[in-house]
This record gives C-alpha cells, sequence and structure tokens, in this order.
C-alpha cells in the first residue's frame, strides 16, 4: 500500500467480556477403523469459573454421552483458563464421520456470545480389515481362504490380471496374499505399488 501511496486508516476496536465461555477446539484422530475405541478432546476456555452441558453430535445425530441420565449431553465444570475434556467413543461407521461438540452454560451471565460455543472434527473410518488374495486360480487359495475365514478374517480373491493398479486401489486392504503367483504376472509399475505398499503405506505381504 505504501508503495502505491495509498493511505490505510487504521481505527482498533477495542472489546473486553468479563465473563465468557469459548470453545478453542475439537480434537478428533484423522483417521480410524470401524469400531475402534477413540477418544475425542474438547478445549475449552472460560475467562471465570462456568458450569454447563457438554453435547456431541455424529453426522447431526445426538451421541448420549450420558447413558445414565435423562439427556444425552454430560454435565461439566470449567475452571478458570483453558480445560480439556475427554470423550471416549467407539467409531460408528465407516467413511467420514463428522463430530460437533457444542456447550450450553448453566447460567447465561456465565456465557456473553454463544456463537464461539461449537466446533467440529472429522474422522475418515476404515470398514473392517481385508485381505487381497491374488492367485492363478480360485481352486489354489481355497485352503487359504477357508484358514482366514475360520479366523474371521474378511478375503477378497483376485487373479493376477485383477490386481490393483495404483496405490489408491491397494489400499483398502491390510494385507495381499500371492499364491504361486511369478512376478511377470506384475507389470512393473505395479511391483512398484507392491513396494510401496510395504514400505509407505505399512501393508502387508505374502508369497
Amino acid at each position: 500500500a505504501r508503495a502505491a501511496n495509498v493511505k490505510i486508516d487504521v481505527l482498533p476496536i477495542r472489546y473486553r467480556y468479563q465473563r465468557e465461555v469459548m470453545m478453542d477446539r475439537l480434537v478428533a484422530p484423522a483417521t480410524g477403523r470401524l469400531g475402534e475405541n477413540v477418544n475425542l478432546r474438547v478445549i475449552l476456555s472460560a475467562t471465570k469459573p462456568a458450569s454447563g452441558k457438554l453435547d456431541l453430535t455424529v453426522n447431526g445425530r445426538p451421541l448420549d454421552l450420558d447413558p445414565d441420565g435423562p439427556e444425552t449431553g454430560v454435565a461439566v465444570t470449567l475452571k478458570e483458563g483453558s480445560n480439556a475434556i475427554p470423550i471416549p467413543i467407539s467409531l460408528p461407521a465407516a467413511g467420514a464421520q463428522k463430530f460437533e461438540a457444542f456447550f450450553t452454560p448453566d447460567d447465561n451471565s456465565d456465557d456473553t456470545l454463544t456463537q464461539n460455543n461449537r466446533q467440529n472434527a472429522v474422522t475418515f473410518v476404515s470398514g473392517q480389515g481385508k485381505v487381497l488374495i491374488i492367485s492363478p486360480t480360485e481352486e489354489e487359495s481355497i485352503d487359504f481362504v477357508r484358514a482366514m475365514a475360520a479366523a474371521r478374517i474378511e478375503t477378497e480373491v483376485r487373479l493376477p490380471a485383477e490386481a490393483p493398479k495404483d496405490n489408491v486401489e491397494i489400499s483398502v486392504y491390510d494385507a495381499v496374499i500371492l499364491i504361486n503367483v511369478p512376478a511377470y504376472e506384475f507389470s512393473q509399475a505395479q511391483q512398484e505399488m507392491f513396494r510401496a505398499y510395504v514400505h509407505d503405506m505399512s501393508g502387508g505381504l505374502i508369497m
């Protein structure tokens, strides 16, 4: 602005709230697995000690934080300063799960602004673990599939020609089993994909 000779006038607006509760953030894991138990954390700041109710929704549906009480929210008591409140939950479904937390004060005089009383976060939840089996024929893998079923591990069987072609396609599996499949069944790009799957994505590869 100075280089262009543009004049800027600054008018500072000073204000102060004596009693205010603000939700700084809702902390959730970036990823998780279906049914996994995780801890969300709600960070609330209070200028003075206050009390109220904390509610949480998952994809717009209320989550019961107080199973023994008549309401879904849980009572919280805040000290002056920052307050970290853990919320243990079980990830309810696969896909993107949007969490929204909001605080309602018991006494409205403890909280001047209500617009800053909510925050949201998203966790991407993968489904149950799955193993990809690649074999020249289904007959060659049938015993292995039965063993996996006995261990309650979900499997998917593909022919070498149907093997994943990129990292996105292979990332949905926890492990890949190659049964009697020679290397020349895969392109150089696919072999590099397997290397990256193990080295960069922590996938399992058994031959």
